[in-house]
C-alpha cells in the first residue's frame, strides 16, 4: 500500500471530520475528495523521492557542496568589500579634516602645497590600506560610475551606505581627537570664501564632480584596469581639485558625506540653505551628472556592445567585485 493511502487511512481513523465525510456524505463526493488527496500526496511523494535520490548520488552531493561554497564565498567577499569601504571612508574623513585642522593651527607650520599633498596621499592610503585592493571608492559618484560600468546596482546599495557611516565615524573621531587635544581651531574657518547664491554652489559642485568622474573614467581607459598607477594618478586629481576648492564654502564633492557630517556635528547650519536644496545640490544633481558622464563617454569612445576594459579574471574578489 502506498504512503498516500496509509495517510488517508490514518485520517479516517483519527480525524472525526474526515470520518464524518467518509461515512455520511455521498460516496461519489467522497471518492472525488479522496482522489484529490491521493493525487496531491502522491506528487509530494515523487518530489521527496527525487530529492533524496539526487542527494544520494555522490556526484550530486559534490555539486551541491561546491555551489554552497561558492555562494558562501561570494557573500563573504561582498561583506569584506563593504567593511573595506567603511574603513576607507573613515580613514579618509579623519585624515582629511585632521590635515586641514593642522594647517589652520598656528602651532603647526607647513605650506599649502604640503597640505594638498597630504590630502592626495590621504585618498590614496584610504583606498589601499583596508585590504590592499584598489576597489574602494570613498567618493559616491565614483561608485555610481562603477555600478553603471559593471551593470551591478548592488555596488550602490552596498557601498554608499558604508561610505555614509564611514564618513560620519571618521568625522566623529576627528571631533573627539580635537576635544581631547583641547584644540581651539574652528575647522569651519577653512571656508574663507562664501558663495551666497545656491546656483553658484550647484555650479561649482557639478564642475568638480564632472572633473572627478571624467578623470576616473579616462584613467581606466588609459591603464585598462583599477591598479596602482591609475589610483595614484586619480589621487593627484583629488589633490589638484582640493587646491582650487577647499577654501570655497559648500564645495563638498571631494568628501560630500564627510562635509555634511561635519556640519551636522558642528551644528553650524548657516552654510546650508534648507534640507531640500542641500540634498539637490550636494547629492541628487551630482549623481545625475555622474550618470550623464558615463553615457556620454561610453557612446563617444565605445561602439555598441563594448564595455570598459576590465582586469583579467583570476580571483574571487575580481569575480564578485562590488
Amino acid at each position: 500500500m502506498s504512503i498516500s493511502l496509509n495517510i488517508i487511512k490514518l485520517l479516517t481513523e483519527y480525524n472525526p471530520c474526515f470520518k464524518f465525510l467518509v461515512f455520511y456524505i455521498s460516496p461519489a463526493f467522497v471518492r472525488e475528495i479522496k482522489a484529490v488527496l491521493v493525487l496531491q500526496l502522491q506528487s509530494i511523494e515523487v518530489i521527496l523521492c527525487l530529492k533524496f535520490t539526487i542527494l544520494d548520488s555522490p556526484a550530486s552531493r559534490v555539486v551541491v557542496c561546491e555551489n554552497m561554497k561558492r555562494i558562501s564565498q561570494k557573500y563573504k567577499v561582498l561583506a569584506i568589500h563593504i567593511i573595506g569601504e567603511f574603513i576607507g571612508s573613515t580613514l579618509f574623513s579623519l585624515m582629511y579634516f585632521m590635515f586641514i585642522a593642522r594647517y589652520l593651527d598656528s602651532e603647526f607650520e607647513f605650506s599649502f602645497t604640503v597640505l594638498a599633498f597630504f590630502i592626495g596621499a590621504a585618498y590614496f592610503v584610504s583606498v589601499y590600506i583596508p585590504f590592499h585592493t584598489y576597489r574602494i571608492h570613498i567618493i559616491p559618484f565614483i561608485s555610481i560610475i562603477r555600478a553603471l560600468q559593471k551593470k551591478k546596482w548592488r555596488i550602490i546599495y552596498n557601498k554608499i551606505p558604508a561610505q555614509i557611516f564611514g564618513a560620519f565615524a571618521g568625522t566623529a573621531l576627528f571631533k573627539v581627537f580635537m576635544t581631547l587635544m583641547n584644540s581651539e581651531v574652528d575647522i569651519m574657518d577653512m571656508w574663507s570664501y562664501r558663495l551666497e547664491q545656491p546656483s553658484d554652489v550647484l555650479f561649482f559642485n557639478l564642475l568638480v564632480v564632472f572633473v572627478l568622474c571624467y578623470a576616473f573614467y579616462i584613467l581606466q581607459l588609459l591603464f585598462k584596469s583599477l591598479n596602482f598607477t591609475s589610483t595614484f594618478f586619480f589621487a593627484l586629481v583629488v589633490q589638484a581639485l582640493f587646491i582650487f576648492t577647499w577654501q570655497v564654502s559648500e564645495i563638498t564633492a571631494l568628501n560630500v558625506f564627510g562635509y555634511l557630517s561635519l556640519i551636522l556635528l558642528e551644528g553650524d547650519f548657516d552654510f546650508l540653505t534648507n534640507v531640500f536644496w542641500t540634498i539637490v545640490i550636494h547629492l541628487v544633481s551630482p549623481s545625475l551628472l555622474a550618470i550623464g558622464i558615463f553615457y556620454y563617454i561610453r557612446d563617444r569612445y565605445f561602439n555598441k556592445g563594448r564595455n570598459i576594459p576590465r582586469p583579467p579574471a583570476g580571483s574571487v574578489s575580481q569575480n564578485y567585485d562590488v
